[in-house]
């Protein structure tokens, strides 16, 4: 039996290889090498399979709206016979075949490789293509549906690139790397919420938090008359919360974090999680996919993301364990309490098995 209420999840499905080797290329002969190493990585990370793994995690949650981020296209070989790789149309239709459609309710393409791939051919002769898109996906029931606009915000824009930017250099051609923003009303029986969804910049504060900035001023500000939930990949961590694996300082005033919650947004992985979880994880902290033997796609699937919420939305925070706290939770509440029970199943038996252990090391308040 589904609870009740309205519940929500971010995912953020990896391109499947990091692009960052292509930045550093100082010529064609290498990144043509680096270009084929990506491209490498990309098949060998088994989009079907990861996308297949990742649908069944919903599938297990069912939530109601979906924020996705790093939905790629990718097309590579010759413009007769290109090989695509599409990781949105690939979990759509296993979520389908799972008996739990969505459909795709918004959309932004925040990197499109044009300008990347011109400089591909031009140096390399080498046809790479990839399209990065954040979308939100809306169940499909008859309970769950797009809303209507509400009265007074008639052309308010639905989807956006923010105008700061990162810019890097590809063999000494500049390419600037674009974030963006989409948002939509949904109605889930007889709730109405505000979703936007976002990916912000990972490898450079400064243009993160001014990305945070435009999105506080030109989207999170708007008042709705019902509940806003801002669901995304945000790179950036609570005040007292630190991991190093994550690559993100702990919050500092006037940072990202602190610009959406100063609008009155709350954290709900701090709502939902208890002291001790908050350093916990839910991203895949490496960028190479490729399975191991001690490894498989798998372990790379990233599990739920931060969740802010205006206005009391209840939110249920489920996820897979990952590696770093920058990006969300780690455990949900059945897994929680089936932890703290083995606890303390743990500590009664080692308590009368091995009393003279048990008092040295444990504390009297344990169980």
């Amino acid at each position: 039996m589904r609870p009740t209420g309205v519940t929500v999840a971010t995912f953020n499905l990896n391109l499947g290889a990091d692009l960052r080797p292509l930045f550093g290329a100082t010529g064609a002969e290498e990144l043509a090498e680096r270009t084929a190493s990506i491209w490498s990585h990309v098949e060998a990370s088994r989009p079907a399979e990861r996308m297949a793994l990742a649908a069944r995690l919903l599938h297990r949650h069912v939530p109601d709206v979906v924020a996705i981020q790093e939905a790629a296209l990718w097309r590579a070989g010759t413009t007769e016979s290109p090989r695509t790789h599409d990781l949105l149309a690939l979990l759509l239709r296993e979520l389908d075949a799972l008996g739990s459609p969505y459909a795709v309710a918004a959309e932004v393409v925040v990197l499109s490789s044009g300008e990347l791939s011109a400089v591909l051919i031009q140096l390399t002769g080498q046809v790479v293509e990839l399209a990065d898109r954040g979308v939100i996906l809306v169940r499909q029931d008859p309970a769950v549906s797009v809303a209507p606009r509400w009265a007074g915000a008639p052309g308010v824009q639905e989807s956006g690139v923010y105008r700061t930017a990162l810019t890097v250099e590809v063999a000494s051609h500049p390419v600037t790397v674009r974030r963006g923003w989409c948002a939509v009303d949904v109605r889930v029986g007889n709730a109405t919420l505000r979703v936007v969804a976002t990916h912000l910049e990972a490898h450079d504060s400064r243009v993160r938090d001014a990305q945070a900035g435009e999105l506080v001023s030109g989207v999170v500000s708007l008042r709705p008359p019902y509940p806003t939930v801002v669901l995304g990949d945000l790179n950036c961590l609570p005040p007292g919360v630190s991991c190093e694996a994550s690559g993100h300082p702990t919050g500092r005033p006037g940072d990202a974090y602190h610009q959406l919650t100063g609008t009155g947004l709350r954290d709900a992985w701090l709502m939902a999680s208890t002291e001790g979880e908050r350093g916990g994880a839910s991203c895949d902290s490496s960028g190479d996919l490729r399975p191991t033997k001690a490894s498989s796609p798998a372990r790379h699937i990233t599990g739920m993301k931060p969740i802010y919420l205006r206005n009391g939305v209840r939110s249920r925070r489920r996820g897979r364990k990952g590696r770093s706290r920058s990006h969300g939770t780690i455990l949900g509440r059945t897994e929680r309490k089936t932890l703290r029970a083995m606890r303390k199943i743990a500590c009664y038996v080692l308590r009368h098995v091995c009393p003279r252990f048990a008092s040295k090391f444990l504390s009297p308040a344990t169980y």
